[in-house]
């Protein structure tokens, strides 16, 4: 990793899973591609369905 900053105060419980033992934490970053393809992938498991001109439906 070529990052590991300190997580903030008042946030390290939120993200106790991913928190090092000295207090920091590895930056992972994703594209803006796989961000639009997790986002269709939980619409599609939640059954929500995208319309026209952003608007989301059931």
């Amino acid at each position: 990793m070529l990052l590991s900053p300190p997580v903030r105060p008042g946030h390290a419980d939120k993200i106790a899973g991913v928190v090092h033992v000295d207090g920091t934490a590895c930056v992972q970053t994703v594209g803006p591609c796989a961000v639009q393809k997790c986002v269709a992938a939980g619409r599609r498991r939640s059954g929500e369905i995208c319309g026209r001109a952003g608007t989301m439906s059931r």
